[in-house]
């Protein structure tokens, strides 16, 4: 600040501030103390003459200039939960950036990023349509009938011909038309997995591996990568996440053996390479803790387990199904990998990056973890698993009356248990366990006391005090089995998955027969099967495939929820398929519709709003996600407009609405866009 006192102090004559200062005891006098609040008041008129000069560019603006920029250039905020950006200012930055290359493909694929936070693929319609062909326009790789001799497609918008569709791409139902552009949004995220143990579908085969600890078949997948230039359009680009491909890893590693063969040097090859580069691969295998190296793979299809038997092969791996055959048994060797996988976020164990605090006690992969634990247990505790691997067999924790444990998994961690985990609590114990996939269910004993699970995937079924009073027993982000909790235990569960495998078995019970399981709490979650409670206190955005009963129901509320009309439950609001059911009902009577035409519309309404879900296999990346054609009343049938279930706070419905208002304002006069959205490559948009 240039007027500031001392500067205006240097302005006056030295004698009046002399006698300023000798005529009053203070050392600074009144003379100074005026020179003070004029040079205070001057330096604000000072500052604020600079900041009219930064408020007329967006980067260096007040933030309460940025809506009037915004205002100026025609920016409409965007509506909904979903709508926070990173900052106003960026987004207005950003838009006046996408106005210079309004109507390219490529600014609708950065617009459909910024929005949703999802990868992107933007497609002309009709450059994928059958035309006569013309002299003056030769397309010779257009041809009118598909090659059945050519590889097989690797996305959903591909070089096959395609027919003209004149259904409006906006509904959803047709794509392929001249003055269409088809928006494909990836929501599924790719997580790395480093040092994992492999799992053993079949102990008779002990070469035959999976990357899923558990023996389960779990596909591969793409991270994003920078994308190079000039890349060819026709599949996903290298900087969206997508499934790992068999003929694209097939060409890349034939590619590296021909540099290789031809003397080029490593960098250049790990330069070259989209998948097994030497620094963050999207496999690796590791015997005796030596890599094998990528010339050493093969990329096959290992759905009836049969290897590549060409010369110089070690190991086999299939990136669609998971799957790896090594081509000689390592004997006593330690095996690890490094893979990566995809879902829709951090829901169940994962590899996630988490606030990683320091632990009381630290545990690496091959020490014994039931020793550590024990030892944890012994004084109040938190415990942290630094490591990826598969503890194998079963694990029991032990705590004493009054005692805690934090047992957590570290920053970027998937620790496995192999077995079973037992839990056994004195009276007013507890124990919170975060990022665990535990192989073969959970069980809790003794008690009262209170366990935590956060962030953990159990596929077999987690038992609590069967038989005994419990106490409580809370789940966040987890995915889990059946539920079977003492009838005198709390149960509060929130953003999972409870899986009992079918609409007709108890997802959530008191024991295997049935009877009623304790006071429930449930808030955004999908439940695959029945649940039977004494009481539910709360039950809200929730989506319950099988029959609800709950003993009470004079106290408890149930909202924005989907579960079966025949279910006994506490009051209900705005839950589904009842009030479409309703509502339809209540149009059709206005219009003097017959009591047999009512019945029949309410039957017909009400199967016309159920759930479909892209898979319910739990190795699945798409797993519990909501098919494209579910219900809109499911798909925004949460408080929020959202999905109800385990996904309502990805928010995809107001991502896919916001993108439509924005790619709204970027298309050409005439044109139409359509946004679609994949959980995997699976075909979802059709001709």
């Amino acid at each position: 600040m240039r007027y500031d006192k001392n500067y205006l102090l240097g302005l006056l004559p030295a004698i009046y501030l002399l006698r300023d200062r000798l005529r009053e005891e203070e050392p600074h006098g009144p003379l100074e103390a005026l020179i003070e609040a004029i040079a205070e008041q001057l330096g604000g008129v000072e500052r604020n003459v600079e900041q009219l000069y930064d408020d007329l560019f967006i980067e260096t603006c007040a933030d309460w200039v940025v809506p009037y920029i915004g205002d100026m250039i025609g920016y409409a905020p965007l509506a909904g939960p979903s709508a926070a950006v990173a900052s106003p200012r960026a987004e207005v930055a950003n838009t006046i950036g996408y106005r210079r290359r309004k109507g390219t493909l490529s600014v609708l694929e950065t617009l459909a990023a910024d929005v949703t936070g999802w990868g992107a693929v933007a497609t002309e319609c009709y450059t994928r349509l059958v035309w006569n062909e013309s002299m003056k326009h030769a397309r010779p790789r257009a041809l009118s009938t598909a090659s059945l001799r050519a590889p097989p497609p690797t996305r959903n918008f591909v070089d096959p011909p395609r027919l003209v569709d004149v259904r409006r791409i906006g509904s959803g139902r047709g794509v392929w038309n001249i003055p269409n552009i088809a928006i494909e949004l990836y929501p599924l995220s790719a997580f790395a997995l480093r040092g994992g143990t492999p799992g053993t579908p079949d102990p008779a085969h002990p070469l035959r591996l999976t990357f899923d600890p558990l023996g389960r078949d779990a596909p591969l997948f793409q991270p994003a990568r920078p994308r190079a230039q000039n890349e060819a359009r026709g599949g996903p680009p290298r900087d969206i996440p997508s499934p790992a491909s068999r003929r694209r890893l097939f060409a890349e590693l034939e590619d590296r053996r021909a540099r290789i063969a031809a003397g080029a040097a490593a960098s250049e090859i790990d330069e070259a390479a989209v998948a097994f580069t030497a620094s963050d691969p999207i496999a690796r295998i590791a015997v005796g803790g030596a890599a094998i190296e990528p010339e050493s793979v093969e990329i096959c299809d290992l759905s009836d387990w049969q290897a590549s038997t060409r010369l110089g092969i070690r190991a086999s791996i299939d990136p669609v199904l998971g799957r790896v055959v090594l081509a000689e048994d390592p004997g006593a060797a330690t095996l690890a990998v490094d893979y990566v996988y995809g879902f829709s976020g951090h829901f169940g164990a994962g590899a996630y990056a988490r606030d990683d605090g320091p632990a009381d006690v630290d545990i690496v992969a091959g020490d014994d973890l039931a020793a550590a634990i024990a030892a944890a247990a012994a004084h109040d505790a938190d415990a942290r698993v630094a490591a990826s691997a598969t503890f194998p067999g079963d694990l029991a924790v032990v705590l004493a009356a009054g005692r805690s444990l934090t047992l957590r998994a570290g920053s970027n961690q998937r620790p496995a248990i192999g077995g079973k985990l037992t839990v056994t609590l004195g009276a007013g114990a507890s124990l919170s366990l975060i990022g665990f996939l535990i192989g073969d269910g959970v069980e809790i004993l003794g008690g009262p006391g209170a366990v935590a699970l956060q962030q953990c995937t159990v596929p077999s079924s987690v038992v609590a005090w069967t038989g005994a009073a419990g106490g409580a027993v809370s789940l966040s982000r987890c995915l889990v089995g059946a539920l079977q909790i003492d009838p005198l235990t709390s149960v509060s569960a929130a953003d999972g998955v409870i899986d009992a495998g079918d609409d007709a078995n108890a997802a959530i019970a008191a024991n295997a027969a049935g009877d009623p399981a304790g006071a429930l709490t449930l808030d955004s979650v999908t439940i695959v099967g029945e649940v039977r409670a004494r009481e539910i206190a709360l039950m809200q955005n929730a989506l319950v495939t099988g029959r609800v009963t709950s003993a009470r129901t004079q106290q408890g509320c149930v909202r924005f929820c989907y579960l079966p009309r025949a279910s006994v439950t506490p009051r209900r609001y705005q839950c589904q398929p009842e009030t479409a059911a309703r509502r339809a009902v209540a149009a059709a009577k206005a219009a003097g519709a017959s009591a047999s035409q009512l019945a029949a519309l309410d039957i017909a309404a009400t199967a016309g709003v159920r759930p479909e879900f892209v898979s319910l296999a739990p190795a699945d990346p798409a797993y519990a996600r909501l098919g494209p054609r579910c219900a809109p009343e499911i798909r925004a049938g949460a408080e929020d407009g959202s999905e109800v279930g385990v996904f309502r706070s990805l928010q995809q419905i107001h991502k896919e609405n916001n993108l439509r208002k924005r790619v709204a304002e970027y298309l050409k006069i005439g044109l139409e866009a359509g946004v679609f959205t994949t959980p995997i490559n699976s075909g979802i948009i059709r001709s």
